[in-house]
């Protein structure tokens, strides 16, 4: 789930792969790619909105349809808060989740996170808005 109104073929996302030099700091993004240890790519998940200034990054998820269920989201998320926590200083991650999206807001849960708020009618279905949690996840190292 994303702001982004436009699907992305394999082709343009192969294209940004292998022409992205930058890193985060550039890009104000970082896309994962997660295999499983037969070297299947079980999902991808992704800082976005990085900003280094204020020391926080969106967080975006997507596992493979198939391996939904078994637990890899909340294993994925909790690798990404251990990169952004300690190689990238970062002081949060945010999330904005559906309201009807359980699976994510458990997973992010599990994870740590947090709800803080409810934004009113933040996601367009087809023909109407839907409310979405927003939730954070503070890094427990810092207290600053």
């Amino acid at each position: 789930m994303s702001g982004s109104v436009h699907p992305y073929s394999r082709k343009a996302i192969d294209d940004f792969i292998s022409t992205s030099h930058h890193d985060i700091y550039i890009d104000r993004q970082l896309r994962l790619m997660a295999v499983d240890t037969n070297g299947d790519t079980i999902g991808t998940i992704d800082l976005f909105e990085f900003c280094p200034v204020n020391q926080r990054a969106g967080v975006g998820i997507l596992v493979d349809s198939t391996r939904r269920g078994e637990g890899l989201a909340v294993e994925m998320l909790n690798s990404l808060s251990d990169l952004a926590f300690g190689n990238l200083a970062l002081r949060q991650l945010y999330c904005h989740i559906a309201v009807d999206n359980a699976s994510s807001l458990r997973a992010f849960g599990k994870a740590g996170y947090t709800s803080v708020g409810t934004c009113k009618a933040w996601m367009r279905r087809s023909n109407h808005f839907v409310d979405a949690e927003f939730m954070q996840l503070l890094n427990p190292q810092r207290n600053d």
